[in-house]
């Protein structure tokens, strides 16, 4: 009689199910090639059945069961293709500091301008857990506090020094390079004095040039009984960083920080037909070359771009190439373009040597 009764409250169990969340995800910058792993999250989220809540720039083209856009694209310049290779030769860690902290800040505000961000910080839904990028003046992050949730981080690459800081992750300069030195874990004395010095100025820098500022703009935002935002960063569950430690290298971390590199990568599909005819048709493999969503190659000095068309001409492989203007000037016959190119599913096919 008990195996009887234990049996049928097996089967009950098993056919209890889970419980669905509803959730926020808010992604404010509009750099696609971070949101790619945003949105993978967030649609896998859907998929197993919880209520998404999306801020972001690129809304789904076709709806999806249980994800809802909160779309904010056109409140802020596109910053795909907008730099040029001038520019980001002349980045060091100020500029790009500058871009982190003030150029996100600037957006941010801009951003939360739009109408529908305006009705999501007006609003009263009850939401379950909020999720969000992790990258530069978080002016958002306040929206943890206004629906009372638990925060999930994410961060599209290596985690930044004040991720560490905010989860608690041991940081030691003697062997663990700075995200602003490109060194490596076996640091020369030189080396590991300069690396100390960025270890111990970069999260006062943070707080001083970063978090001020957006506490100012928070408090015009969400009033003025808003908490600091490191004080609210504090309160973080999570941080799903895209990195992986045979990559990045090894390093101690609290149980809340979790690598999840490739996360946003699927199973890859079939080429364009014109593409795969490229591909199959060369003997020596093919050179794939790209500078990412940012960076325009047609910005190239004419002699740079000459001399780049003349190295790849001189290749035995054929070479497809991300290359947004409308013309190619002296593009050689074994070279292919296209504005935009299926990543993923190229860097899956045998015949990529590079």
């Amino acid at each position: 009689m008990m195996t009887k009764a234990f049996l049928i409250l097996s089967i009950i169990a098993l056919l209890h199910g889970g419980q669905t969340a509803k959730i926020l995800g808010v992604f404010e910058f509009n750099g696609k090639s971070h949101f790619q792993m945003y949105e993978k999250m967030m649609k896998g989220l859907a998929e197993r059945g919880h209520e998404v809540h999306v801020l972001n720039h690129f809304p789904q083209k076709k709806p999806l069961p249980n994800y809802f856009d909160i779309d904010v694209s056109g409140s802020v310049p596109d910053v795909l293709d907008s730099f040029t290779i001038d520019l980001v030769r002349t980045w060091d860690t100020t500029a790009m500091l500058r871009f982190i902290w003030d150029f996100t800040r600037t957006q941010c505000e801009e951003v939360l301008k739009h109408p529908n961000a305006q009705k999501l910080l007006k609003s009263t839904e009850k939401y379950d857990l909020i999720i969000m990028e992790s990258f530069g003046s978080e002016c958002t992050i306040a929206l943890a506090h206004k629906f009372k949730v638990p925060l999930i981080a994410m961060v599209s690459s290596v985690a930044l020094p004040w991720n560490h800081h905010r989860i608690g992750n041991p940081d030691h300069p003697a062997y663990i390079p700075s995200y602003f030195i490109s060194y490596g874990s076996q640091m020369s004395f030189i080396e590991r004095f300069w690396n100390t010095l960025y270890y111990i100025t970069i999260n006062p820098a943070n707080y001083y040039f970063n978090e001020i500022p957006t506490n100012e703009l928070s408090k015009r935002i969400y009033g003025n009984d808003i908490p600091p935002i490191g004080e609210i960063a504090k309160h973080t569950s999570l941080i799903l960083v895209n990195s992986h430690f045979s990559i990045s290298g090894p390093r101690p971390v609290v149980p809340g920080f979790v690598e999840v590199g490739g996360l946003h990568i699927e199973e890859p599909k079939a080429l364009p037909k014109d593409l795969q005819k490229f591909m199959d048709e060369s003997e020596h493999g093919v050179v794939y070359f790209s500078l990412g969503s940012i960076v325009q190659v047609q910005t190239f000095s004419p002699e740079k771009l000459k001399a780049l068309m003349d190295a790849f001409g001189a290749l035995p492989e054929r070479v497809l190439m991300k290359y947004t203007g409308d013309t190619l000037p002296g593009k050689p016959s074994n070279v292919m373009t296209g504005k935009w190119l299926p990543q993923l599913d190229i860097l899956s096919e045998v015949h990529i040597i590079v």
